[in-house]
């Protein structure tokens, strides 16, 4: 059942869909309530298959506890096309080793699968000397993108068969210094590169970001998905302020400009420390700020959020640890929360980082019939 505003005599506003719903909030415009996003990850749906009567698809079961739905996924329609290099993967059911094939030599990068949480982490980077740096560059070099018309026209079909019941979000990469830091060189070892092989790192950022803005383009043309995202995973617990500044902006700022010009809505996931970051991240183009993290995981309030981006809708506002406590705790925090904003128009309240498994679908349901309820302030 919906809510209807009053917002004058001559305007109301009532939104029946998701879709709806979602897209205004994100362009930070009027709503009859707040969205409530619960990320459910592989590790959620595992352990609930049973008493959610066997769900495995994450669209399925936020039906089924009744919230907003919104689907995020990446453009397998893109393939890659290499003329002097390759890739070969091998994976078993906990080992995947990738490597990166060029004239210069090979590249290695083993990942391994976490059961408890279902997902892939690395235990061996690519890049281990300046060797690899070359290899690495020359790969990314070697690459162009095509667009696969027969899984396009799969995605298109599958977006008009969802229509209005789900926001459909599409990601498009990571910039490349956190892409660097996460998947490539890790954090030690990438930050010793920085400064010790400087003006090589920075060739591998420049010929990843060629490939990044080309595939921003190619999305922004074809990508039947309402929204466009980077995966960032910001955090100066990562990076420095100052790396921000001089690596991450440019890049994600030019991206957001390619993607604001091309009509497509977007945001970044921006899942850590982010506080000291916010007045730059203010200035990049895109309309949300996704995975606001409160404290202690966190460091950045929605409060924090709208002082510093007050155009910028905010997606999160919560953190792991408070979905671990009872529901009355976790409604008076968040209640406390917004009731701190002048205003809830573009808010999205989220589990912010993937929603905890120790949180039941009983709990969940709990906070969004209170979210539904809630009163908000437009």
């Amino acid at each position: 059942m919906c809510q209807e505003i009053i917002l004058n005599e001559n305007e109301v506003i009532l939104f029946v869909e998701p879709k709806e719903r979602w897209i205004a909030s994100i362009c930070s415009e009027a709503v009859d309530r707040l969205v409530f996003w619960p990320k459910l990850s592989g590790a959620y749906s595992a352990l609930y298959k049973d008493a959610l009567s066997q769900m495995t698809d994450n669209m399925d079961i936020l039906k089924c506890l009744g919230c907003d739905i919104h689907i995020r996924n990446k453009p397998l329609y893109l393939k890659e096309v290499r003329k002097n290099s390759g890739t070969e993967i091998k994976r078993t059911s906990h080992k995947e080793v990738i490597t990166y094939i060029t004239k210069y030599g090979s590249a290695r990068l083993i990942n391994a699968f976490d059961r408890a949480s279902q997902s892939w982490h690395p235990v061996e980077m690519p890049i281990k000397n300046e060797e690899d740096i070359k290899i690495m560059t020359e790969w990314y070099a070697d690459c162009t993108l095509e667009i696969d018309q027969t899984l396009l026209g799969q995605a298109k079909k599958q977006a008009d068969e969802i229509g209005q019941k789900a926001m459909i979000s599409t990601y498009v990469g990571k910039s490349p210094l956190m892409y660097y830091i996460e998947w490539l060189a890790g954090v030690e070892n990438g930050h010793y590169f920085l400064v010790d092989n400087k003006n090589e790192i920075e060739e591998l950022f420049n010929r990843m970001d060629k490939l990044l803005i080309r595939k921003t383009e190619i999305l922004c043309d074809i990508s039947p998905s309402d929204l466009l995202y980077f995966e960032e995973d910001t955090s100066t617990t990562l990076i420095s302020p100052e790396q921000f500044a001089a690596y991450c902006f440019k890049h994600i700022n030019n991206y957001g400009r390619i993607m604001k010009e091309g009509g497509r809505l977007s945001y970044i996931h921006a899942c850590g420390h982010i506080k000291h970051l916010l007045p730059l991240i203010s200035k990049i183009p895109v309309n949300a700020i996704e995975a606001i993290t409160s404290p202690p995981l966190g460091d950045t309030t929605l409060y924090d959020g709208r002082s510093k981006c007050p155009d910028k809708c905010l997606i999160g506002g919560t953190n792991a640890l408070l979905w671990l406590e009872y529901p009355k705790k976790i409604i008076e925090q968040i209640e406390k929360d917004l009731f701190s904003l002048p205003h809830h128009r573009g808010i999205i309240v989220s589990s912010a980082g993937v929603m905890p498994p120790a949180c039941t679908p009983e709990t969940i349901k709990k906070i969004f019939e209170w979210i539904k309820h809630f009163k908000i302030v437009l």
